[in-house]
């Protein structure tokens, strides 16, 4: 009786295993990376929002104590601010709360790579502090 070792059609599901593992790996790996890189690209983005928001808060507060009060009331929506370049959008609101406070909110958004509406909100009382 002889014993034959015939190994070659396991070699080959072995093979077929281990390339199916590589592809998942490697399949893993690509996502991981493109989901990090668009969340960097969230972050970087959402920085940038909450920065212009806070430039047009500080622009409205020199206007303010610049101006006489009723010319901050006027100009409070911020039409003399230049417009912001890119995917960049920008709202103010100006609300009258009593005689001397306007409450205003600064809205700086954009649109992502997914066509996702993303946006910074700021929010402050100006106060007639002059008089």
């Amino acid at each position: 009786m002889k014993i034959t070792n015939n190994q070659k059609g396991q070699s080959l599901i072995e093979v077929i295993a281990a390339l199916a593992i590589v592809i998942l790996v490697i399949t893993a790996l690509a996502v991981v990376v493109t989901l990090s890189i668009a969340n960097a690209k969230f972050s970087q983005n959402q920085v940038l929002a909450s920065k212009y928001s806070q430039e047009v808060m500080e622009k409205l507060r020199s206007y303010r104590d610049q101006y006489t009060w009723e010319e901050f009331t006027e100009n409070c929506d911020g039409g003399y601010l230049p417009a912001l370049s890119g995917p960049w959008t920008r709202t103010i609101t100006c609300t009258v709360i009593d005689v001397d406070i306007r409450k205003v909110v600064v809205k700086v958004g954009w649109t992502d790579a997914k066509g996702r509406v993303h946006e910074s909100r700021l929010e402050t009382n100006f106060t007639n502090w002059k008089e």
